[in-house]
């Protein structure tokens, strides 16, 4: 058990960053063990994550998901930001919630643990879809770009404002 909280603990101060995020932000593993959840993501899952993995957590509506996930897919194949939709269910009232998912791809290298950052956020009733799943894209864009490159102590920094400006155009 200690293992598994100092590997907890070393993870949290890896991606502490996340938790100003407003959105729900999972950081998971190639076999999509759920490594970090923000404050967000937190609300909608068991208190029990650690190490789950993300369709055992995440109240999908059916666990065959991963037979047709795209973010599965995204997470193991892609090097690109990825765009998907899926549907949680409320942990209250079983309500349908409709969310647009962007998949961020982290080291390609195989020598990190983590290996993608989903940011989850709900689609509001009404939402024009193109603005909806551009926003998501383009503060998955902002929220890449502000990573650096992990030093030797394997925690991700975010880049200074300076730094951050500079590498966007």
């Amino acid at each position: 058990m200690e293992l598994q909280s100092a590997r907890q603990e070393r993870l949290v101060s890896r991606w502490r960053f996340l938790e100003d995020e407003a959105d729900p932000a999972c950081v998971l593993t190639r076999s999509m063990e759920v490594l970090y959840l923000n404050a967000a993501a937190r609300t909608l899952v068991p208190l029990r994550w650690f190490g789950c993995r993300c369709w055992e957590i995440f109240p999908v509506g059916e666990e065959s998901c991963v037979s047709r996930c795209p973010a599965v897919k995204a997470v193991n194949k892609s090097e690109d930001i990825v765009y998907c939709e899926e549907t949680l269910y409320s942990k209250e009232d079983g309500s349908p919630i409709r969310v647009g998912v962007a998949v961020i791809p982290l080291s390609s290298d195989g020598r990190e643990e983590e290996k993608a950052l989903l940011l989850i956020r709900p689609k509001a009733a009404g939402s024009i879809e193109a603005d909806f799943q551009r926003s998501l894209l383009e503060r998955a864009e902002v929220l890449r770009a502000s990573l650096v490159v992990w030093p030797a102590d394997r925690s991700p920094r975010k880049r200074s404002k300076r730094a951050s400006s500079n590498s966007i155009r």
